[in-house]
């Protein structure tokens, strides 16, 4: 099953992969969604690393954001974590994309049919409150 948002080709794109503005921010980045992901399914490192066969160093430099790792290894790390590719390449507010990397990998929970449901739910229930609401703002996430 497809577990990624972005054909596997488009993700190491520069234009898509915020590497081409700030590879030092996608790497700490990467990190963060790393260790979250990890965290969440009550993983340790060793068992992670070995999931993905590689060093348990080199997953404690991924976590750290101070590695450059190849397309095989991410697109590994997408699929074994459930990390959504959109909210990597996309997002650039780390505490924003960690927040949506939560809410994404609870909603993965959840039977396809739920999901569509909670997410047309939420969509339209935004859209209301944005435009009944003077004080309320686009970007309201703390809420």
């Amino acid at each position: 099953h497809e577990l990624l948002c972005l054909a596997p080709s488009d993700i190491l794109k520069a234009e898509v992969f915020n590497m081409a503005h700030d590879p030092e921010y996608a790497h700490r980045f990467l990190g963060l969604l790393v260790k979250q992901a990890r965290e969440g399914n009550e993983w340790d490192q060793q068992y992670l690393a070995d999931e993905l066969d590689i060093d348990i160093r080199t997953l404690r430099k991924i976590e750290a954001g101070k590695s450059n790792i190849g397309y095989n290894l991410l697109i590994k790390i997408i699929h074994t974590l459930n990390i959504c590719s959109q909210i990597l390449c996309y997002i650039d507010d780390e505490e924003k994309g960690l927040k949506m990397d939560r809410v994404y990998r609870q909603l993965l929970q959840f039977p396809l049919e739920d999901i569509a449901m909670i997410a047309k739910s939420a969509y339209h229930v935004r859209n209301w409150l944005d435009n009944n609401n003077p004080d309320s703002d686009a970007d309201s996430s703390e809420q």
